[in-house]
C-alpha cells in the first residue's frame, strides 16, 4: 500500500474502529528526511525563544467522543477521517520535533468548556517549561 492509502485494522479497546495507513519503504524514508528537516527548521527558530505560548487548540475542547467541535468548518472530513492533526494545529508539530511541551487549562468559555494554555521550549530544555508551568499556576 503507498502512503494515504487505508484499510480498516482493529485497534484493542478502542471503541470504534480506526484506520491505518501502510508506507512503502521510500515513501517512509522521504517522510522521515522531511521530519529531520522540520525538527532542524524548528530548532533554528528557538535560537531566540526560550518559551512559546499558543493556545492548546483554535477552539474550545469539543464534547467527549468528537475530534472537533460542532461548528469546526471541516467537520465532517476530519472526523471521516479520524485524522485529529489538521484541527490541532499547535500541538503536533512540537509532538513530532521532541519539544518539551505541556498544556495548562486556563478557563472556560461561556459554555463551561476548557481553554487551554500551551507552554513550549526549546528542545532539551524541560526544566524552563516546567518552571514556567509552575510560575504560571502560581507553585
Amino acid at each position: 500500500m503507498a502512503f494515504g492509502d487505508q484499510r480498516p485494522c482493529a485497534c484493542g479497546s478502542l471503541l470504534r474502529q480506526v484506520r491505518c495507513c501502510s508506507l512503502d519503504m521510500a515513501t517512509l524514508a522521504h517522510s522521515r528526511i522531511a521530519l529531520r528537516d522540520l525538527a532542524f527548521r524548528i530548532t533554528a527558530l528557538f535560537r531566540d525563544i526560550d518559551i512559546l505560548l499558543t493556545p492548546t487548540t483554535p477552539t474550545v475542547a469539543p464534547l467527549a467522543g468528537d475530534l472537533v467541535t460542532a461548528d469546526h468548518p471541516h467537520r465532517d472530513a476530519i472526523n471521516a477521517s479520524l485524522n485529529w492533526f489538521p484541527a490541532n494545529p499547535y500541538c503536533y508539530p512540537f509532538n513530532m520535533t521532541q519539544q518539551p511541551a505541556l498544556s495548562l487549562p486556563l478557563g472556560v468559555d461561556a459554555t463551561g468548556l476548557p481553554l487551554g494554555l500551551h507552554v513550549i521550549g526549546r528542545k532539551y530544555h524541560d526544566a524552563d517549561v516546567l518552571a514556567f508551568a509552575q510560575a504560571v499556576e502560581g507553585k
